[in-house]
């Protein structure tokens, strides 16, 4: 019985493949016959008063639990006047002793970085990784100077 299923599963699935079947189609197919990709599922998120199928419901569903635990109203008093007072603080970034957390990027640091960035997409700039893999020395010189002035001063460019 089991390999007459397997068997019928399998005429159904190569009768399913025809002349019009783009090759991204049967990459999918042939991968997913070899286990290497399987299809995404749509995610369904339970909760006590609904089933949330569509992402921007599950989304929303997630957002808003994180935001129930993160609000004030999860915290005891003593710890809020703690949290206020201390977030009124300010930061200070100057120390009396170099600590090596605060020094200055080295141009290995940058090139390391480089090479281990996945090729993703540009960011607003246009940018890519590969575009700065491709820099001369004497622009990441520049490239590594412009960093290490933000680190220091603690000021982004406005553009």
């Amino acid at each position: 019985v089991r390999r007459h299923s397997q068997r019928e599963s399998w005429i159904r699935y190569v009768s399913s493949i025809t002349s019009s079947t783009t090759s991204k189609q049967l990459w999918r197919k042939v991968k997913a016959a070899n286990s290497l990709y399987r299809e995404f599922s749509i995610p369904i998120l339970e909760t006590a008063n609904a089933v949330h199928s569509s992402p921007v419901e599950v989304a929303n569903v997630i957002g808003h639990s994180f935001a129930s635990v993160s609000s004030s109203d999860s915290y005891s008093a003593s710890f809020l006047a703690t949290k206020n007072r201390t977030e009124q603080t300010p930061i200070n970034f100057r120390c009396r002793q170099p600590l090596p957390y605060n020094c200055d990027f080295d141009m290995w640091e940058l090139k390391k970085a480089l090479s281990l960035a996945k090729n993703t997409s540009p960011g607003s700039d246009g940018i890519t990784y590969d575009m700065l893999r491709h820099l001369s020395e004497d622009s990441l010189v520049s490239l590594l100077y412009l960093f290490n002035r933000i680190w220091r001063e603690h000021v982004f460019p406005s553009q």
